[in-house]
Order: structure tokens, then C-alpha cells, then sequence
């Protein structure tokens, strides 16, 4: 009985080995797939970080684009970064009348829409920015320039 008995403890022995052994290779598969999903997120996030990068860039070129246009045309620019919105100083600009009047007159006049900042203010209305949305294509700010220039042209000859 003796034999009996350790046969039968060696044959439990055999199946706890045999079970331990599937539940180590369970183990293994999930591991594998948590870490090809890993992967995967990994994958999504640096193609999340390599869209917001390129749109940082693209956002970037059109406001150095925009601001570069308009101070060639005689605008005074304000330093902008982290925003769609680019400002122009209108007072620095030679341009006498108040933002919402000259952003009427871009309108009517030469075919161009901006956003007068004191519409952006319930008191002490600043009067002398003017804001421009620079997310455009290329195309769309050279057209604008253009315009902003022909509508500061005529606000000069009053």
C-alpha cells in the first residue's frame, strides 16, 4: 500500500503539474495580448502626438505668413503664439479710427472680415486691436492681406 500510495500522491503530483503548467500558459497568452494592445495604444498616441505636431507646424507657417504679409503692408503686428488668432494694432498702423469701424469698412468696402476686439470687452472697451483668425489656407491670408491692405488704404484717405 505503501507504492500504492505514493503512485497515487505521484499521479496527483503529475496533474497538479500538468494544471499548473495550462494555467501558466493562460497567463502567458493574456500577457501577450495586454502587451500587443500595449503596443497598439502606443502606436495611436504617437500618431496622435505626429497629427497635433503637424498641425502646431501648419498653424505656425500661417501665422508667420499672415503676420509677415501684413507688416510688409504696413500693419503693426503683435507678437502671438499658442492661438488661431493673430492682433493688429491699429493705432501703430497709422489707422485713426476705432476697431469696429474699420472692421465695417474691411467688410463693406474691401471684402474682408475681422473681429474688432472691443466686442470682446463689456467695459473699458479697448479700441485699437483688431483680431484675425489665421487659421486659413495660404491662399485664403494672401487674399486677406491683400484686402486688409486696400481697407487700410482707404481708412489713410479718410
Amino acid at each position: 500500500t505503501d507504492i500504492s500510495d505514493h503512485e497515487t500522491k505521484a499521479s496527483q503530483a503529475n496533474v497538479r503539474i500538468i494544471e499548473l503548467e495550462h494555467e501558466t500558459s493562460e497567463a502567458e497568452g493574456r500577457l501577450l495580448t495586454v502587451q500587443s494592445q500595449m503596443t497598439g495604444q502606443e502606436e495611436r498616441i504617437a500618431a496622435a502626438q505626429r497629427r497635433i505636431a503637424d498641425q502646431t507646424d501648419l498653424l505656425g507657417r500661417s501665422r508667420d505668413r499672415l503676420a509677415e504679409g501684413l507688416t510688409r503692408e504696413g500693419f503693426a503686428v503683435l507678437p502671438s503664439q499658442g492661438t488661431y488668432f493673430l492682433n493688429v494694432d491699429l493705432a501703430a498702423s497709422g489707422v485713426s479710427e476705432p476697431d469696429r469701424a474699420f472692421a465695417l469698412r474691411a467688410v463693406k468696402h474691401a471684402g474682408v472680415a475681422t473681429i474688432p476686439v472691443s466686442a470682446l470687452y463689456e467695459e473699458d472697451h479697448v479700441t485699437t486691436i483688431l483680431r484675425l483668425c489665421l487659421a486659413k489656407k495660404d491662399e485664403t491670408l494672401d487674399a486677406g492681406v491683400t484686402r486688409l491692405a486696400k481697407a487700410r488704404e482707404l481708412s489713410l484717405r479718410g
